[in-house]
């Protein structure tokens, strides 16, 4: 199991996951503010918690040495190689998902 090695990630999920994709989506289910990022090292990033989130451990555990950027970011950055954080505050599998805090 040491010898393993995970070369890329791509990370789906609600708030639990989302660093900061939901920033420049046109939705309430923002959290790129305080008191959101309270005790993480860069802020307020759009990470529902006051720290580290559920993305940002497992890739540590995966042995990353950063964390997995957002969307944006790595499309921007063209950094897609190492991974991709799709996640999504308020994402869902039925259509009204989101739907009672959705500006949109």
């Amino acid at each position: 199991m040491e010898n393993l090695k995970c070369h890329v990630t791509l990370f789906f999920g609600d708030s639990l996951f989302d660093n900061g994709n939901n920033n420049n989506l046109s939705t309430l289910a923002k959290a790129n503010y305080a008191p959101y990022g309270v005790d993480f090292s860069d802020g307020s990033t759009g990470r529902f918690s006051n720290g580290n989130n559920t993305a940002d451990v497992i890739a540590k555990l995966l042995g990353f040495d950063d964390y997995i950027p957002t969307f944006n970011t790595a499309i921007a950055t063209n950094n897609t190689l190492r991974g991709v954080n799709y996640a999504s505050a308020s994402a869902g599998i039925r259509n009204e998902s989101g739907r009672l805090i959705d500006s949109g």
